[in-house]
């Protein structure tokens, strides 16, 4: 029971983080500004989903590159999520919680990579 209340809220949150990103991507568009915790937290999230679709994108299943992408990506939103806490022109509530969320969900597909 427990891994599939994972999975769904895995699959929840896949949903909220883009959703957060766009609409900071909104808000920051009309200010032109463009912090480096979003690109990155973005193009992370594009990553991610690009993955859902065609599996190739985040390498073999199983393998151990498509580990290694889990765990390069989770590592880096876990610096988004910690440089967008603490520099001030880099914060923003949207891009941390995104942030945190990404690094949560490449981590949960690392574990699986080793646990299957």
């Amino acid at each position: 029971m427990p891994v599939q209340f994972a999975a769904f809220v895995e699959y929840c949150l896949i949903a909220v983080a883009p959703t957060l990103l766009v609409w900071e991507w909104i808000r920051r568009v009309a200010r032109k500004q463009y912090p480096v915790t979003l690109i990155l937290s973005t193009i992370s999230c594009l990553w991610l989903l690009t993955g859902l679709v065609w599996r190739e994108a985040i390498g073999p299943n199983y393998s151990n590159l498509h580990a290694y992408i889990a765990l390069t990506n989770s590592v880096a939103d876990l610096l988004c999520t910690l440089v967008a806490a603490g520099v001030r022109t880099q914060r923003s509530l949207r891009t941390i919680l995104a942030s945190l969320i990404l690094s949560l969900i490449w981590a949960v597909t690392f574990s699986i990579m080793y646990a299957v």
